[in-house]
């Protein structure tokens, strides 16, 4: 009797040891898994398979869920506090659980995509996928097919993302107002309507009055319907870019889209590339629009006139009888002298265009032919308007004292440019030296 007493005791004794061990690792690990909750990945068996331990992790990261044992991850307060921190923890949770109305709701509103983890009848649950319509739109790709045929649902998704379209269903897509209510945010939206829509001119007209750029997606018949064509252009010249072949040959059409914008002579047909009315509404808003005329409109006095006065920049498409038409290049050097380099050859050897020139920048000399860099005024105008222009003057110019002198007054620097006998004379270093002088007085 005494021998069992003492057994017993013993017992008591060893199980109080044992209890204060296991509590004193439970402490650990709560304390451990505050510091990093991802610890709970190695923790052992009966730790992942403790309520405490595990509450205290999931609430820091919901993910760690995962870590969790079969049981816990089938607690419903557990996987409640782990999905309000990460609504994809829903994916750890228990079959059962990812059923649950209360647990997937939190999921949703903590991380709308976390319905691709809920059950199916969760995902045809109206409430909930209603609440992602609002929240994240595109999410009703995971909702069931029923949902995505709801009405209510699309509209309120596609109200707040017109992307949310994609995953509405066939007969949806054939919603005029559903259609149209995405299309006011992007104009791609169009792009899922089905062939019917796309082809019913009271649908397009509509959708071009609420500011779609609907002709993209218009039916090839519409496409060359004059008032749908007509509306879609006024609105905006790219939609020329769509219309028929036919109505791109409507000089109204094309007049309205070109006044907007040049570029929309790329589309064009071909004979109205010739009509002098478009091409000059083209080059009053830029003269390089000449680039996009038909050779026979790029050979035409008027036209290229009007152009490098607008821009010399668009004196290189101009024909090669039009860079030779004195009056033509004249224009354009008052603009910019540049535009020399594209001047025939013949305009380069014209020595009152290269006068003018060089009046205005006398960096054009570089542009003259070999003879008018020898030609003494020139090259005097030259350097009394640009120094450094004595870079481009012939040797016998660079020789000359007076032209050099006339340099270096108007640039001390040009000194560099004279011929090398001037520049080792020390008479005429002496007279550089005194003008330097009288030049810093």
């Amino acid at each position: 009797m005494t021998k069992l007493l003492i057994l017993f005791a013993l017992c008591m004794v060893c199980s109080i040891d044992s209890y204060s061990q296991t509590k004193g690792q439970i402490n650990y690990w709560v304390k451990e898994v505050n510091k990093d909750s991802d610890l709970l990945r190695f923790a052992p068996s009966y730790i992942v398979n403790n309520k405490i331990v595990v509450l205290e992790a999931v609430g820091r990261k919901g993910h760690v869920l995962q870590y969790a044992s079969d049981a816990l991850r089938g607690d419903t307060e557990i996987v409640m506090k782990a999905v309000k921190q990460d609504g994809a923890a829903l994916q750890y949770a228990s079959e059962f659980l990812r059923g649950d109305t209360n647990i997937v709701m939190a999921s949703v509103k903590q991380w709308p995509l976390a319905i691709e983890f809920a059950s199916d009848p969760m995902r045809r649950n109206k409430e909930i996928v209603s609440t992602l319509a609002r929240q994240w739109p595109t999410a009703i790709k995971y909702a069931s097919d029923s949902l995505r045929s709801d009405r209510e649902i699309v509209l309120t998704a596609v109200k707040q993302d017109w992307q949310a379209l994609e995953y509405a269903s066939a007969s949806l897509r054939e919603d005029e107002e559903i259609i149209l209510t995405a299309a006011k945010q992007d104009d791609h939206a169009l792009g899922y309507a089905p062939k019917s829509l796309r082809g019913n001119r009271d649908f397009i007209l509509a959708a071009i009055k609420e500011g779609c750029h609907a002709l993209e997606y218009a039916s090839k018949f519409l496409q060359g319907d004059t008032e749908i064509v007509m509306a879609s252009v006024k609105q905006n010249w790219a939609a020329f870019q769509y219309a028929s072949e036919a109505l791109q040959g409507d000089k109204e059409i094309a007049l309205i889209a070109v006044q907007q914008n040049v570029i929309a002579l790329r589309d064009v047909s071909k004979p109205l590339l010739n009509d002098t009315d478009i091409l000059l509404a083209a080059i009053k808003q830029d003269g390089k629009a000449i680039q996009y005329a038909s050779d026979a409109m790029r050979g035409n006095r008027e036209i290229v006139l009007a152009a490098v006065n607008q821009d010399p920049d668009a004196l290189p498409y101009a024909s090669d009888a039009m860079r030779g038409d004195r009056e033509i290049v004249l224009a354009a050097l008052n603009k910019d002298t540049e535009a020399l380099t594209y001047a025939s050859d013949s305009m380069r050897r014209d020595r009152e265009i290269l006068l003018a020139a060089v009046r205005q920048d006398g960096g054009a000399l570089q542009y003259a032919s070999d003879s008018l860099r020898d030609d003494r005024e020139i090259v005097l105008a030259a350097v009394r308007q640009n120094g450094n222009a004595l870079n481009f003057a012939s040797d016998t110019m660079r020789r000359d004292k007076e032209i050099v002198l006339a340099a270096v007054k108007q640039n001390q620097g040009a000194i560099v440019f004279a011929s090398e006998y001037l520049r080792n004379n020390k008479a005429f270093l002496s007279e550089v030296k005194r003008l330097r002088s009288l030049s810093r007085k």
